[in-house]
C-alpha cells in the first residue's frame, strides 16, 4: 500500500512539475508577446508623431497660401478700384473739356453776334 501511495505521489509530483513547466513556458510566451506589442506601440507612437508634424506643416503651409491668396485678391481689388477712379477722373476731365469747349464756342458766337450788331 505504501508503494502504491508513493507511486501515486510520484505521479502527482511529475504531473505538477510538468504543469508548472508548461505554465512557465506560457508565461514566457506571453511576456515575449507583450514585449513585441510594446515595441509596436512605441513604433506607432513615433509614426503618429511624425504624421502630426507633417499635418502641422501642411496646415501652416495652407494658412500661408490662404493669406497670400487673400493679399493677392485684396491687391487685385485695389488695382481695379484704382483703375475705376482713373477712368472716372479721365471721364470727368473729358466732360469738363467738352463743357469748356462748348462754353468757349457759345462765347465766340455771342462775340461774333455782338460784333455783327455793332457793325450795323
Amino acid at each position: 500500500v505504501a508503494e502504491q501511495e508513493a507511486a501515486v505521489e510520484g505521479r502527482r509530483r511529475r504531473e505538477l512539475e510538468e504543469r508548472e513547466q508548461m505554465l512557465r513556458r506560457e508565461i514566457e510566451r506571453l511576456r515575449a508577446q507583450a514585449s513585441a506589442l510594446e515595441a509596436r506601440v512605441a513604433e506607432s507612437a513615433g509614426e503618429v508623431s511624425a504624421l502630426e508634424q507633417v499635418l502641422g506643416d501642411a496646415r501652416s503651409e495652407a494658412e500661408a497660401e490662404a493669406k497670400a491668396h487673400q493679399r493677392a485678391r485684396a491687391q487685385g481689388v485695389a488695382e481695379v478700384a484704382a483703375m475705376h477712379v482713373r477712368i472716372e477722373r479721365e471721364r470727368g476731365e473729358r466732360v469738363r473739356a467738352e463743357q469748356r469747349a462748348e462754353a468757349e464756342g457759345k462765347a465766340r458766337r455771342v462775340a461774333e453776334q455782338e460784333a455783327a450788331l455793332e457793325g450795323r
